[in-house]
């Protein structure tokens, strides 16, 4: 899937690993946890960084894009394991040198990264394993509105912080079987 990570080649024994992408201008578009915030992501330590997924018009096409990213690894039967704002790119756009992937100066595509803690599952057998990552991503979300408003990039009551808001809360219900699946 065009928003996930991947790699190019895998290298194998002796010396085994695998060739990624280039992204270039790649950050995180959270920080990680730290103590005090234990599980909880942190706004972005942007630096000066142009994070175009936080402006307002960003918000649901980046959204969607993860989104479409998860329910690609789920119809394959993989699950992300470890998502959150910190394990996602935004590569290209401003910060940009070189294209890269078919990315241009200004044009910012958004990625699933680390699949350290991907796992493969049968999702007939175990169709919970999807629910849980559905909110994990609800709570991805919310990050991504709250940190559009810390980063001062989307205003406090724009329509499509509103929106993301409320599609959150719908993933993040408690009885797992009200969530919707990714697809």
């Amino acid at each position: 899937h065009s928003n996930i990570a991947g790699s190019i080649a895998s290298l194998a024994a002796p010396h085994v690993g695998l060739v990624m992408y280039y992204l270039d201008g790649a950050h995180a578009l959270g920080a990680r946890p730290d103590l005090d915030s234990m599980t909880q992501d942190l706004p972005p330590h942007w630096r000066g960084k142009n994070y175009e997924a936080f402006h307002p018009d960003k918000l649901i096409p980046t959204a969607l894009s993860l989104a479409q990213a998860l329910a690609y690894m789920h119809q394959r039967g993989f699950a992300h394991g470890d998502i959150y704002m910190h394990n996602t790119l935004e590569a290209g756009g401003d910060d940009a040198t070189e294209p890269s992937r078919g990315l241009q100066r200004g044009q910012a595509k958004v990625y699933l990264s680390d699949l350290g803690a991907a796992w493969a599952y049968d999702p007939r057998k175990d169709p919970w394993v999807e629910k849980i990552e559905v909110a994990a991503f609800g709570r991805l979300m919310r990050d991504l509105a709250d940190f559009a408003v810390f980063t001062q990039f989307t205003p406090e009551g724009h329509a499509n912080l509103m929106t993301l808001r409320d599609i959150a809360n719908k993933l993040l219900v408690h009885d797992h079987r009200s969530r919707p699946p990714f697809s």
